[in-house]
């Protein structure tokens, strides 16, 4: 099949552009210009360097293939609105409208879990509304997003993962292997709260069924697993797999978001008066996933998909510890 993918230089999106042409598809990854290309090229993988707002350069580079994966996002709890909605809803609609143009097979769209806020209910299923904070607005984004692809004439499979972990994540496993390493990782009420973890190999899986069956055209997925990993766990387990004493301190629910609320004012503050662009120590939005239960209910992807229960958390969690040691020598031992 012939595959054209955007985000192939974030986690997930490396892990689909290399699994797929492992699996003998023939893929091209969309890519703004940057130095994070160059580990894709000696992969073996074709690159097309441009703006994925760029509606000359999509057409150029769509018009001989089967299938879109838009992976790519602006996945962030700190920044501006205007940012998060350009590159999380306006560039979507750009790959929508040039894919009709082009008459795609398929357009496969990565969301995310948070479009149903972070309700602390157990299994949420793809029925239940969203109710996502105000502030959320990598939340929001995804949901404005998943409107229009739904509108769209193109057919088309939305994929929303939860907490995704393996090898290669530097912006969830790798901090918070380095806050526990050095200045400690916040938990919220002990850590008890479900982490909703998925391992990047399931992720994977849903890719590869989504590609060609047809019962999944024109339906959203949870990509989940019934793992019940708590964020206490996860965080013990990953420091004694790579050797170490963890430091964590916990805060009460309360106290942790309105630390994250005082954070924010003075961030954006700081921001607006020297230009210094920072990210905040703690937003509210990561208060909300380590507060509240990460858990949704996998079970149309089960049975219209087929996926199956994946990789379990004690190998996903080794092999996530061995890339951590293999890559970070200097600090994991």
């Amino acid at each position: 099949m012939r595959i054209a993918l955007t985000g192939a230089t974030g986690f997930i999106g490396g892990h689909v552009a290399r699994h797929l042409s492992c699996k003998g598809h023939d893929v091209l990854c969309l890519c703004r210009p940057g130095p994070r290309i160059v580990s894709l090229q000696s992969d073996g993988l074709r690159v097309a360097e441009g703006q994925l707002d760029d509606e000359e350069f999509l057409a150029k580079n769509l018009s001989d293939v089967d299938v879109l994966i838009h992976a790519a996002a602006k996945v962030s709890d700190w920044g501006t609105i205007s940012d998060i909605l350009h590159h999380n809803v306006e560039v979507t609609r750009c790959l929508l409208r040039v894919s009709e143009k082009c008459n795609l097979s398929r357009f496969v769209f990565f969301s995310t879990t948070d479009v149903y806020g972070h309700p602390g209910t157990p299994l949420y299923g793809e029925h239940i509304p969203a109710k996502i904070p105000r502030f959320n607005w990598y939340a929001e984004s995804k949901r404005i997003a998943e409107r229009h692809v739904t509108a769209s004439h193109v057919p088309w499979v939305i994929l929303r993962p939860a907490t995704v972990f393996g090898p290669g994540s530097i912006y969830v496993v790798l901090e918070i292997a380095m806050a526990l390493r050095t200045s400690g990782m916040l938990t919220i009420n002990g850590g008890r709260s479900d982490a909703g973890l998925v391992s990047i190999n399931t992720v994977l899986e849903a890719v590869e069924k989504s590609l060609e069956n047809e019962r999944a055209l024109r339906e959203a997925f949870n990509i989940s697993q019934t793992l019940k990993i708590s964020w206490h766990d996860l965080l013990q387990d990953l420091a004694a797999e790579l050797g170490f004493r963890p430091k964590t301190f916990d805060l009460p629910y309360p106290v942790a978001n309105a630390l994250a609320c005082l954070m924010e004012k003075g961030y954006r503050t700081i921001n607006a008066l020297t230009k210094w662009k920072c990210r905040t120590l703690l937003s509210r939005q990561a208060v909300q996933i380590l507060a509240f239960d990460q858990s949704f209910d996998p079970t149309k992807a089960r049975t219209l998909l087929g996926l199956s229960e994946g990789e379990g958390y004690q190998q996903g969690l080794l092999n996530t510890a061995h890339w951590l040691k293999k890559t970070y020598k200097n600090l994991f031992a």
